[in-house]
């Protein structure tokens, strides 16, 4: 589950208590899904993780909720599709790494595969179709009887001002 994933949700659910509200902050929600995993196994309530269930287990305070790891000062989550699909969508012209640097000119931090990704999935973005290599030429020739095949050369260059044409046949 990614971080824009969590920010939504917790912009849609809001905490009843006081102890939810101060598990509630997006800046900190650094979760220990081993423990999560082991505390519903035990209870066999489920088998499938769901978000939702991950979310309300680690805002009331389930056991060992909380992961002892704290993000770092200037953390940022990362962006959302729609973000990214609003900047694709102001200069349709433009490629995945023109996105990426015009969103990088406000600040943001995005790679290329992710906005590729979006494009393709969201804009039905089509990338450059890979060009053929051409055949190689054919380089043997053969022939059954003499003067059959014939090779002619051309050389062009200049004697003292004059341009001078060399055929040479062989």
């Amino acid at each position: 589950m990614s971080d824009r994933d969590w920010r939504s949700i917790v912009s849609n659910e809001k905490p009843k208590s006081r102890q939810e509200l101060r598990n509630w902050s997006t800046g900190c929600l650094c979760i220990d899904v081993d423990a999560l995993q082991k505390e519903y196994e035990q209870k066999k309530q489920i088998k499938n993780l769901d978000y939702t269930i991950i979310l309300k287990w680690v805002v009331t305070g389930g056991k060992n909720a909380r992961s002892e790891k704290q993000r770092k000062k200037g953390y940022e989550p990362p962006l959302s599709d729609t973000e990214k699909m609003s900047e694709c969508e102001r200069c349709p012209g433009l490629g995945p790494s023109q996105i990426k640097n015009q969103l990088r000119r406000r600040g943001l931090v995005v790679s290329i595969k992710s906005v590729r990704r979006v494009m393709i999935e969201k804009n039905g973005y089509k990338t450059a179709p890979m060009k053929k290599a051409q055949e190689p030429a054919i380089r043997r020739f053969e022939a059954d009887r003499p003067r059959e095949l014939v090779q002619l050369d051309i050389l062009e260059f200049y004697v003292h001002k004059v341009k001078v044409f060399l055929l040479l046949c062989l």
